[in-house]
């Protein structure tokens, strides 16, 4: 039996995931047992938790007593008593630096916190509530960058979430669907395209007119298909290139460097294909605001029927106030999928769409 541990986070995760499993069937015993570790000096604590977690949560309560002068927070720190109830614990982590604690049951527990406006979120659950929920765990225990390429060929998926964004309409058979978590803002968007499956989604988009609801992430890949070329490789290849536009909000593109989103919107692509690329070399690189990159290559699964990509963004040196090392990578993390390949990954593809769609992923 095991106790899951999720924590979404674009810091140096290709898809925005950070997953570790331990012995263990109740979780309440499993956060008990971190009292083991127990140490007076908070840091020596705090240092012995995130090497057992292997990682460091942001946000989590050690970590934030630490930098705290509370007096309130300093006695809980000086009481080397586990909590004895999951209310317990929940109380515990609430003097973190957390902006919601939900516990769903005593053995599932999700948090939400915040980053300067990045916001990040951890799941806590035992084995029981995975297997009784796999409709909404199984990619969040789904241990590898890569995603199955099996596909049915008959589609009956009917997905399990309520979509935000109003329904792309095409003109063909099958249904596809795009989840897309930002590096930048944490922003998770969900598309989904009815009459369009992912072979011919380029060819789609470049005879398409955007629609107003269209995000600028859509409306940039748009914006790199090859001439006549229905090769959704070599245009997010292309993609890949520019990370600097995409890196900055469209508002900021606006205000700072005139760009013209209405131009990405036009009935022909070629015309955002020639305006990104004279924005990108005459008035966005001249400008001097370039990015901190390393060499460091995206990743990328192309295949019949799904695709993934992890664009790298940038590297920073340092985060300014949370210790997770030196050379912290970001990335932007897409998955594109059709009916097809979710009639034969069910659980898996609506635990995708639900992971997309919302922080609280374990309801």
């Amino acid at each position: 039996m095991s106790i899951h541990l999720l924590y979404r986070t674009p810091y140096n995760e290709l898809n925005h995931k950070y997953y570790k499993k331990f012995e263990g069937d109740n979780l309440l015993e499993w956060f008990q047992n971190l009292w083991k570790l127990y140490d007076k000096d908070v840091d020596i604590f705090d240092e012995r938790i995130n090497k057992y977690i292997g990682n460091c949560l942001y946000g989590f309560w050690i970590t934030s007593f630490s930098e705290s002068d509370s007096e309130d927070l300093q006695e809980v720190i000086s009481n080397a008593e586990p909590p004895k109830t999951m209310e317990e614990v929940v109380e515990y982590i609430k003097n973190g630096y957390v902006v919601d604690v939900q516990l769903l049951n005593p053995n599932a527990v999700q948090i939400q916190t915040e980053d300067d406006e990045m916001y990040l979120a951890y799941y806590f659950f035992n084995d029981g509530y995975c297997q009784e929920n796999l409709e909404i765990t199984s990619y969040l225990i789904h241990n590898i960058w890569e995603l199955p390429e099996e596909y049915s060929s008959h589609s009956n998926f009917e997905p399990s979430i309520e979509f935000r964004l109003p329904i792309i309409k095409g003109n063909g058979i099958g249904t596809t669907y795009i989840t897309i978590s930002s590096s930048q803002d944490s922003e998770n968007i969900v598309y989904k395209i009815d009459g369009v499956r992912v072979g011919n989604f380029i060819e789609y988009l470049s005879k398409t007119i955007p629609e107003e609801h269209w995000e600028y992430d859509l409306l940039f890949l748009r914006s790199q298909i090859e001439d006549e070329e229905n090769d959704i490789e070599k245009t997010f290849r292309n993609y890949d290139k520019i990370p600097e536009l995409y890196i900055q909000s469209i508002s900021s593109l606006k205000m700072y460097h005139g760009f013209d989103i209405t131009m990405l919107m036009t009935d022909n692509y070629l015309v955002g294909k020639k305006y990104v690329k004279e924005f990108y070399e005459d008035v966005f690189k001249s400008s001097g605001l370039g990015i901190s990159r390393k060499d460091i290559d995206s990743k990328f699964q192309f295949s019949e029927h799904l695709v993934q990509a992890s664009i790298y963004i940038e590297t920073w040196d340092s985060h300014p106030t949370h210790d997770i090392g030196e050379e912290i990578h970001l990335f932007d993390h897409w998955i594109i999928f059709d009916d097809l390949w979710a009639t034969q990954n069910k659980n898996l593809a609506n635990s995708i769409l639900n992971y997309g769609s919302r922080w609280n992923a374990l309801k």
